[in-house]
């Protein structure tokens, strides 16, 4: 398993060999946040995606 930072988020994933993909997820927050990637540059590409859509979403739930 290998860690990644992005702003105030961390996540982790590993190489799924039978699906043959790179999985993970945010840690340490409510709910499930999962990212992926056909390569290991993919999948940090996409955790930073997730991220930045995690913060979207819980900046929406403030204002709403």
């Amino acid at each position: 398993m290998k860690l990644l930072k992005y702003k105030n988020l961390s996540g982790s994933y590993t190489f799924d060999s039978r699906d043959n993909v790179f999985i993970g997820e945010i840690l340490d927050i409510d709910g499930y946040f999962p990212f992926f990637g056909d390569t290991e540059e993919e999948a940090i590409q996409d955790f930073e995606e997730v991220c930045e859509c995690y913060l979207d979403y819980m900046a929406s739930s403030v204002k709403g």
